[in-house]
């Protein structure tokens, strides 16, 4: 394949493999061609420390031989946020989703990528919540407040990112958890947001007193029948001069037979309760 070329005009963003195809659908050997930047493309001017929440801060975009640019584009994240013919980008009050990834383009070149992060200034929101696991079934109640101010009207609840509650007592109350309540809370206040936290729930078994109290019950019953028949069957027994051998010869019969019965049904009982179905 010969006689074809292309002419491309490079910048950063056009590394990658290439190859050329033929009329009849003969390929080229592929090459990959890296694009590296020749120190002379956009230079995004970022804040080198974290920015504090709340502040203001300024992004700009130069080259090494003219620091004033016209008709910058400037990107959040790899999403275009503004087009700023004075080359800069004015944050007047940073906030938490301010952070992240900006770059800047000029004439079809784009800078290197810049991270931007912005700490809590401590004037934010708090969210107060359970510290221990919360059994399921209980109440449980969740609130918001700021640390100069205890109560606070029209705040928003987030379980898990997802809005579930505008208050305007500034409480989130839960009467019955459950499992699927598990998960990230955390709530926001005059456009600001607290930091999230972890609620767990526990699930507990079925109480196991129910089960021998019922055992107990039906042990002392089938006893107390077992010495009704005995005493029975003593006094129709043949062997009046020997009763109290005779008594004794049939209460040990009555305890091996009966309470073998007994002990296979509290089984059954305490399986049936944990769950497992007989049939």
């Amino acid at each position: 394949m010969t006689g074809s070329t292309c002419n491309i005009n490079t910048s950063e963003s056009d590394t990658g493999v290439y190859w050329c195809e033929s009329g009849s659908g003969e390929f080229s050997s592929a090459v990959n061609i890296t694009v590296q930047n020749d120190g002379n493309g956009p230079i995004l001017v970022s804040p080198v420390h974290p920015v504090t929440e709340g502040a203001s801060v300024s992004l700009s975009c130069s080259l090494k031989t003219q620091k004033i640019l016209s008709n910058v584009f400037f990107y959040h994240n790899d999403k275009l946020i503004q087009n700023d013919p004075r080359g800069e980008l004015n944050i007047s009050a940073v906030s938490k989703s301010d952070e992240g990834f900006y770059k800047c383009q000029y004439s079809g070149r784009e800078s290197a990528q810049s991270w931007m992060s912005v700490k809590d200034d401590g004037n934010g929101p708090i969210l107060v919540s359970p510290v221990h696991p919360v059994t399921e079934g209980a109440s449980v109640s969740l609130s918001c407040s700021l640390r100069t101010q205890k109560i606070l009207s029209n705040v928003f609840f987030y379980h898990n990112d997802k809005l579930i509650q505008n208050d305007t007592r500034g409480e989130l109350k839960i009467s019955a958890v459950s499992k699927s309540d598990e998960g990230f809370y955390k709530c926001q206040y005059s456009g600001r947001e607290s930091a999230q936290s972890w609620m767990s729930v526990k699930v507990t078994g079925p109480s196991s007193s129910p089960v021998w109290l019922m055992v107990g019950l039906v042990c002392g019953v089938s006893l107390i029948i077992i010495l009704l028949l005995l005493l029975y069957r003593c006094r129709q027994s043949k062997c009046k001069s020997l009763f109290f051998s005779c008594c004794i010869r049939e209460f040990i019969y009555y305890i091996h037979f009966n309470y073998s019965h007994i002990y296979m049904y509290s089984d059954l009982m305490t399986q049936n309760i944990s769950g497992t179905i007989y049939t």
